[in-house]
């Protein structure tokens, strides 16, 4: 197991991306939900957000994900209201203007970003939006770094800087409002990150211990984190077609 995705998976950690239920509910405050709204949630994993979006609004999901793990385990929770299916971000089976909401959160920097965008701007009606969770250097870095970087988080694209996140999106959307956050494993984080996350971070922070098939990469995430959080971290991104 060499990914991040991989070991948070393993973990059974249900908030797979950057800051977890915190950073869905900042995203979530400026996205303008209604109960009448279809959203889709792109890279659902086990359909976490999905289902969090429905008790919270109301509204419609179809959560997408392109792991057949990811989504038998999602469907196992179905109802009439959040359904999951396989998908493709860059090539999404779903006709013109079909959503009001779209999200996606840490994806986009494991695939092809132009190809999802032009699919998700496609897809989402206008003036609906668009909001995404990502990685987002936090200051310049060196090709050490982002290498290591790359290597510890299995990205097979590239990290953003803040300004390069909005200069992308801005060729899609309009209306951005962004806003980055430090993200980190290191001792001074972790008591912080254990009242925000609850359980999820303690999976991450202590699962390892527990289980040797896993103890390596978390270890490995861990002491990355610690050498260079103030590198990295995550951005929250929000536009509007």
């Amino acid at each position: 197991m060499s990914s991040y995705i991989d070991m948070m998976a393993k973990l059974g950690v249900s908030y797979l991306h950057q800051g977890g239920l915190i950073s869905t509910k900042k995203l979530l405050k400026n996205m303008h939900i209604k109960n009448s709204h279809h959203v889709l949630d792109v890279g659902c994993g086990t359909g976490a957000t999905a289902h969090y979006l429905n008790k919270k609004f109301g509204c419609n999901v179809i959560g997408i994900d392109i792991s057949k793990d990811m989504i038998k385990k999602a469907r196992k929770n179905e109802n009439d209201k959040v359904k999951f299916l396989i998908g493709d971000a860059t090539n999404l089976d779903f006709e013109d203007k079909k959503f009001d909401i779209i999200l996606c959160e840490s994806v986009l920097a494991y695939i092809n970003k132009n190809k999802a965008l032009k699919e998700f701007r496609r897809v989402l009606k206008n003036k609906g939006f668009f909001g995404s969770i990502e990685w987002t250097w936090l200051k310049e870095s060196n090709e050490v770094i982002q290498e290591k970087t790359k290597i510890v988080l299995d990205l097979p694209v590239k990290i953003l800087k803040k300004n390069e996140w909005e200069s992308l999106y801005s060729l899609y959307f309009s209306n951005l409002k962004s806003e980055v956050f430090q993200y980190g494993m290191g001792n001074k984080y972790i008591l912080k990150k254990l009242f925000s996350q609850g359980i999820d971070f303690f999976k991450i922070v202590y699962g390892g211990t527990t289980n040797p098939d896993i103890k390596e990469s978390v270890s490995k995430v861990k002491r990355h984190f610690e050498s260079y959080g103030d590198y990295i971290g995550y951005g929250i991104y929000i536009c509007k077609k």
